[in-house]
């Protein structure tokens, strides 16, 4: 799933104009502005697709994020971040909301891999 940021950032576009979803990219406050909202970011992700996430993510973290087997990178799912929030807790909102949907992370020093949560579809089975 990694790819240049160049083709990303069009991709994330395209495909975020295509669905709807509206991002806020962070806001970073001018010299002197003390506003509790600066280096903040929100977001409104409904129904996109998990790859516009996840390089949303890859793009707000700076740490690749790729697509491990059985993951469905056309999924969609909802991602709505109203009020400002910090890049660690929109990157624990983003953990949350794959939880959700069947899948967790596995993290190395340098990449997130997003797997299917295979103990979340142990519990489901009778």
């Amino acid at each position: 799933m990694s790819i240049s940021s160049t083709k990303l950032s069009v991709i994330v576009m395209f495909l975020c104009f295509s669905i709807g979803a509206a991002v806020t990219a962070p806001s970073i406050g001018s010299a002197g502005d003390e506003s509790e909202h600066r280096n903040k970011v929100t977001a409104r992700f409904d129904k996109a697709a998990l790859i516009v996430v996840a390089s949303w993510i890859e793009k707000l973290t700076g740490r690749p994020v790729t697509a491990g087997p059985g993951v469905n990178e056309t999924k969609q799912v909802t991602l709505i971040i109203e009020e400002p929030v910090t890049v660690d807790e929109a990157y624990a909102r983003f953990v949350a909301m794959l939880h959700q949907n069947g899948y967790r992370t596995v993290e190395s020093k340098d990449v997130v891999t997003i797997v299917k949560d295979d103990a979340q579809d142990q519990r489901r089975k009778p």
